[in-house]
């Protein structure tokens, strides 16, 4: 990833931007950015833009936009995923990210380790997903929602798989070239009556690995094994 990439929600059309917060702040402190510099500006949407400073007003930094690029939308890689411990929810969203998935549906199991998240988690969890966008060279910021609980779900796309602690469990094999939402459990794994929703829905039972994978290598497992179905 370039340096001097910055992120802004603002549509990246010709014209001035002014960039605000964190990133103002990092271009103009850390990276010591000068009138006239040149820097990539990325809104997470797809596009990619080229800019010059062209001031430092209190608020942020202006850049006049000088030329764009997008590129298409990604297939939807859904990680539907049971909530943990903050400090593990930050390495599957940032890992995740950089792995290619799409959108991030959390929700509370019934044998998991926390039942929501503040808005600061989710916030910080944002935060966490643009850097690893950054970083990865990714144009598309994936979505993170909160779902509550499985049982509040209708629908799942079609091709929908969740992961078993079952040894006899079949092997994951992600169909190439569809759109897939991969269901990760708690430590302790889903119950009956979440697999049994799960499957109403239609997801397929699967194993990712001989061992047990921890709710943070599991999504990890699932999102290699997606990404190498498309190469």
């Amino acid at each position: 990833m370039p340096a001097n990439r910055f992120f802004t929600p603002h549509p990246l059309e010709q014209g001035e931007v002014l960039l605000e917060g964190d990133e103002a702040h990092h271009l103009q402190k850390a990276m010591r950015g000068a009138l006239g510099d040149m820097v990539e500006l990325i809104n997470g949407r797809g596009e990619l833009a080229q800019g010059k400073i062209l001031a430092f007003p209190k608020k942020g930094v202006l850049l006049e936009i000088l030329s764009s690029s997008s590129e298409p939308k990604p297939l939807a890689t859904i990680l539907l995923q049971a909530i943990p411990r903050q400090g593990r929810l930050s390495t599957i969203i940032e890992k995740g990210t950089e792995l290619g998935a799409t959108d991030f549906w959390l929700f509370s199991a019934s044998r998991g380790e926390r039942e929501s998240l503040s808005p600061q988690g989710l916030e910080r969890c944002s935060a966490v997903a643009v850097a690893a966008m950054k970083q990865c060279g990714s144009l598309y910021l994936p979505t993170i929602c909160l779902k509550k609980s499985l049982f509040k779900l209708t629908f799942l796309p079609e091709f929908s798989f969740y992961g078993s602690i079952d040894a006899n469990a079949p092997p994951f094999s992600p169909p190439p070239g569809q759109e897939i939402l991969f269901a990760i459990g708690p430590e302790s794994g889903f119950t009956p009556e979440e697999e049994k929703h799960l499957e109403s829905l239609g997801a397929l039972e699967c194993k990712l690995h001989t061992h047990i994978l921890r709710t943070d290598t599991a999504p990890l497992a699932a999102l290699s094994l997606i990404a190498r179905a498309r190469l």
